[in-house]
């Protein structure tokens, strides 16, 4: 087999074209690297959920579909100026009765004061027992809700009485 030797004019557009084409490669690694480090870097973005919707079936356009209401928690989330009772059946040198404070903290005997305001009952409950099992062994605790701000709206305008209203179901 001969031999090919290219001339210098032939040689420099051979040479020029693996230059770009060695360019274009590297030029390529590089962004697929950057690529790859900022789909790392990016927050993941959780998937918009579709509707709920109650009968399973229906057309294209949505006909023949209920929504279905979201679930509510029924239990009442305790809030400032609402009056509670401990008991400890067990040690009652620790009921007291306490009023949840504007910042939404109560003040406990002999532990530290604690942020209740959201909380439900049995959610208390289960944090009191862990705050006095410092002190307790294994603590047994009742909380009764003995005050709490009533529904209520309020009238203005050009009324005969204007005012805030206990929202009452009679």
């Amino acid at each position: 087999m001969p031999e090919r030797h290219l001339t210098p004019e032939k040689e420099a557009p051979v040479l020029h074209k693996n230059m770009v084409h060695a360019s274009f490669l590297v030029y390529l690694t590089i962004m697929g690297a950057v690529a790859a480090q900022a789909q790392e870097a990016a927050p993941a973005i959780p998937p918009v959920p579709q509707a709920i919707t109650a009968g399973g079936g229906g057309d294209e356009a949505g006909h023949g579909q209920t929504p279905v209401l979201q679930h509510r928690n029924s239990r009442y989330q305790l809030h400032s100026s609402d009056v509670l009772e401990l008991s400890f059946p067990f040690t009652p040198e620790f009921n007291q009765a306490v009023t949840i404070q504007p910042d939404g903290y109560i003040t406990l005997r002999s532990v530290e004061s604690i942020k209740v305001d959201g909380k439900t009952i049995p959610e208390l409950v289960d944090l009191l027992r862990s705050t006095y099992a410092k002190i307790l062994h294994d603590p047994v605790i009742n909380v009764e809700l003995k005050d709490f701000e009533k529904p209520y709206f309020i009238v203005g305008g050009e009324v005969g009485h204007p005012g805030k209203f206990d929202l009452r179901g009679d």
